[in-house]
């Protein structure tokens, strides 16, 4: 028989019982976080195949994002269009590099024009001949375009990348197309196809932009100026029109194109994080 004032501890078969009752509970609650995902996540449906293993692991997909390996008290995901990038995968942008005449004419440097796109990670890509090299060995060279997306800590780093292929000067001095001069020329990003980034309007805040100009493909930069307010500004919707260059005759080559952009959550991270603040309240009842 207990004293006054001194509590019983419970029996172990009724602690074990409380035991399962909160598990249910937990397993209720995960579901209802993630029934309030948002109507994008929504959009996949949501299959958890009813089960919540031992180690706290949920199998199953969230709006079409694969929802295996993820922990109530981790957070470990695996799979989506996450994982920090702010870029949707594989998203085709348009690149192109416009020259101006001395009559008002626009002229696209590379022969495919305005429309030429090129997918996320894919490489460098031709988008057409550079129509102001000279021809060797029966070509004018070409014009090739690289993009990624760079994740760190507290940021995104997207870097667009223009050369020659065979390192002949982007924009020669003498460019003469008719009785039409040409003496000024540009860069485009996205200007016809955007840069798609996983936000709900299409835009990202934008922290700083740069382009650097490099006559020997990229081993060294002889210029490097800020764009921000001027070609871009943030919140940014993944386009660039280019500030006017007039580095003609300079044996240009080699572009890079730098934008700090913010990271954007994958789908479902609310869900996660109310997931989050119900192990917390878990972990506190024990």
């Amino acid at each position: 028989m207990a004293g006054v004032g001194v509590l019983e501890r419970p029996a172990p078969a009724v602690m074990q019982t409380r035991g399962v009752l909160m598990s249910r509970v937990n397993v209720m609650l995960a579901m209802a976080a993630l029934t309030a995902l948002a109507p994008a996540a929504l959009a996949g449906g949501i299959n958890l195949g009813g089960s919540l293993g031992a180690s706290g692991q949920v199998s199953g997909s969230v709006g079409g994002a694969d929802m295996t390996g993820f922990t109530v008290d981790g957070f470990n995901t695996r799979g989506g269009s996450g994982n920090g990038s702010s870029i949707h995968s594989d998203d085709p942008a348009s690149f192109s590099l416009p020259m101006f005449g001395s009559d008002g004419s626009k002229v696209y440097i590379n022969t495919l024009g305005a429309s030429a796109t090129v997918k996320l990670n894919e490489g460098f890509k031709s988008i057409g001949e550079n129509r102001n090299g000279q021809i060797i060995n029966g070509s004018r060279g070409n014009i090739m375009v690289s993009w990624d997306e760079q994740v760190l800590s507290s940021k995104n780093v997207v870097t667009v990348l223009f050369k020659t292929s065979d390192g002949q000067d982007i924009m020669p001095s003498g460019v003469m197309i008719g009785n039409e001069s040409f003496d000024f020329w540009t860069w485009n990003v996205g200007v016809i196809d955007p840069i798609n980034f996983q936000t709900q309007d299409g835009k990202v805040a934008l922290y700083a932009a740069t382009v650097s100009l490099s006559r020997d493909t990229g081993d060294s930069f002889y210029s490097s100026k800020s764009i921000l307010n001027k070609s871009v500004s943030s919140p940014w919707g993944g386009k660039d029109g280019g500030v006017t260059q007039i580095d003609v005759g300079q044996g240009v080559n080699y572009i890079r194109l730098r934008y700090e952009i913010e990271q954007v959550p994958g789908p479902g991270t609310g869900a996660l994080l109310g997931l989050g603040v119900l192990a917390a309240a878990r972990r506190r009842r024990r």
